[in-house]
């Protein structure tokens, strides 16, 4: 039942992508009735050459008559080019679609989510999964109908030419339906596998791509590309398996077909040398039965292509299947105008049985500056991310002066937020492209403006092309303390009323950081602002700080406050455990 929900849904699915481009849909159905109609011809005319022609032993006539089949076998060509070329446009146009979809659902899944999916799995899908998906269109489901329809029109006209041999050959379908029946399965569960294995890969790559610079240090090069060795080898005989299962289908199906076809001819030499059967009709139905032998074959590699597409598509559901953030929900009111006090009531979160955050209770006023301090995996950045509606809480209210921020639209909440994090993601572009990402429209001086509060613009100057040279995928040309003030003169032309930082200085030296200090004193002027902080140098001026130990508040206070307690706080200040 559950395999036939499935199917359903995966049928529904494809119906809708075919839909969106019914007028080429609707161009290569009239194509392949045309070429069968044309196809039709053909058992016409070899019956023709051998009723009339050959027995009048006229050459003028028969040349007519070959010079016919040419000018036939022409125009059957030139509507098979305009049948692929649809077909290939179309199966293009869907896969092009699904990926839109796809990406818009990646895009979409709320942080919580997006764990469960590696980022190399995620990329495999987009790419490599929706490239079978297109290959199965176009080499299997569209090829599929001209084909049948093609053997349908055989087979009622081999009925015209003999009934009896019709008949005898019909019962032999059987046979061909269990074997292609036998393979379909075979290579629906090895594609999945091969897709899988495929995926891993991908993550592989990016896995040590992101962290060469740790694989060099460790000198791990050699471990990394042993795994990358197992895995490959792995993904190669998957993919091997696969194709020989796909490989064998089509040539057991016609030594299947070439067996039935011998017999019948057999049967039908037996049938004519009985009297039974005209020589004119004997060739017009040999001539089907040929013409049919191609078809068939195409069927079954068709059949092939097909079950590929479930196997991706069972993968595409995992995608479609999650959950996704609604930003501009018409169900709720926008967040109006604040100030900025921010009020944790009874917040609690979990990620399964690994993590917890319980009962977080605390307020911060207006304007004021709160860090967030504790062992690494206490809770911080999970703490920092509540707040936006990154990731929603399990149970408790998180207030913005006053306004549980669950109960307005999602886009509302998150304009009124701006977040520095520690590694901040710079995007494929210019350095104005990347500044401009916080609030599209914005005019030049204002960038400008952001760009001389967080000290860029003395390096900016130096780049080659000034603010309009390409920083490189994740900014990879610039420094860590360059992009650190690029992600600043981000969130100050967002123009937050709630700032976040999440460990923004942990990864620069000690030069970077005075010009970053320098820059968020800027940015966090008048602003309510919560700091996950590492080091001494981030919360010597907060107003409050609160102390996060395995996922509870153990202690808040200010620094002098919590000193005193000669608490946790105390024990990590002492120990420069998280400084």
């Amino acid at each position: 039942m559950d395999l036939m929900s499935e199917s359903g849904r995966h049928y529904k699915a494809l119906g809708n992508l075919l839909w969106e481009n019914r007028f080429d849909l609707f161009l290569a159905a009239v194509s392949i009735f045309i070429v069968s109609g044309l196809l039709m011809l053909v058992p016409v005319w070899s019956k023709a050459l051998i009723q009339n022609i050959l027995p009048s032993k006229d050459l003028k006539e028969l040349a007519k008559h070959l010079l016919l089949g040419i000018g036939l076998t022409a125009i059957i060509q030139i509507f098979l080019f305009g049948q692929d070329f649809i077909r290939l446009k179309l199966s293009h146009r869907i896969a092009a679609s699904l990926r839109k979809q796809l990406f818009g659902k990646i895009a979409a899944m709320p942080l919580a989510i997006q764990p469960e999916f590696q980022t190399g799995d995620l990329i495999s899908r987009l790419s490599n999964d929706v490239t079978v998906f297109q290959n199965g269109l176009s080499r299997g489901l569209f090829r599929l109908p001209p084909n049948v329809i093609f053997v349908l029109v055989l087979i009622v006209m081999m009925f015209v030419y003999s009934a009896y041999l019709s008949l005898v050959t019909l019962l032999t379908i059987p046979l061909l339906a269990w074997t292609v029946h036998f393979f379909i399965g075979r290579i629906r569960s090895r594609a999945k596998i091969a897709q899988e294995r495929v995926a891993y890969i991908n993550n592989l790559i990016n896995e040590a791509i992101r962290g060469l610079r740790e694989i060099k240090i460790f000198g791990r090069e050699k471990q990394i590309r042993d795994r990358f060795d197992r895995q490959n080898e792995a993904a190669l005989k998957a993919q091997i398996v696969q194709d020989k299962v796909s490989a064998i289908h089509p040539g057991a199906v016609l030594i299947v077909t070439i067996i039935m076809l011998a017999l019948l001819i057999f049967f039908c030499l037996w049938i004519m040398y009985q009297g039974k059967l005209s020589l004119d009709n004997f060739v017009a139905f040999l001539t089907c039965l040929g013409l049919s032998l191609s078809p068939i074959q195409e069927i079954t590699r068709s059949f092939g292509f097909i079950s590929r597409i479930s196997a991706v598509m069972d993968r595409f559901d995992d995608v479609f299947k999650t959950d996704s953030e609604n930003i501009e929900s018409e169900d709720y009111p926008s967040l109006p105008a604040i100030k900025g006090n921010l009020v944790f009531e009874k917040v609690c979160f979990s990620y399964g049985e690994n993590f917890h955050l319980q009962n977080i209770d605390f307020s911060v006023s207006a304007g004021e500056t709160v860090a967030i301090v504790g062992p690494s995996g206490s809770g911080k950045s999970t703490l920092i991310n509540l707040i936006p509606r990154l990731i929603e809480p399990d149970s408790g209210t998180i207030r913005i002066d006053g306004h549980d921020i669950s109960r307005f639209q999602l886009k509302s909440v998150r304009a009124k937020i701006a977040l520095v994090a520690q590694e901040p993601v710079l995007f494929y572009g210019t350095l104005m492209d990347n500044l401009a990402f916080a609030r599209p429209g914005v005019s030049e001086p204002e960038i400008m403006s952001a760009a001389r509060a967080a000290h860029m613009d003395e390096f900016a100057k130096k780049l080659p092309k000034g603010y309009d040279t390409h920083i490189g995928q994740f900014g990879i040309k610039l420094s860590v303390g360059q992009r650190q003030r690029i992600a600043i003169a981000r969130a100050l032309l967002a123009e937050p009323q709630i700032l976040l930082l999440d460990e923004p200085i942990s990864a620069l030296d000690s030069e970077s950081e005075q010009l970053i200090q320098v820059s968020l004193k800027h940015l966090m002027k008048n602003r309510t602002t919560l700091i996950a902080a590492h080091r001494m140098s981030t919360i010597r001026d907060v107003n409050k700080i609160v102390v996060l130990d395995d996922g509870l508040i153990v202690e808040m206070g200010t620094h002098l406050d919590l000193i005193q307690q000669k608490g946790l706080y105390h024990k990590l200040y002492s120990l420069q455990a998280f400084f």
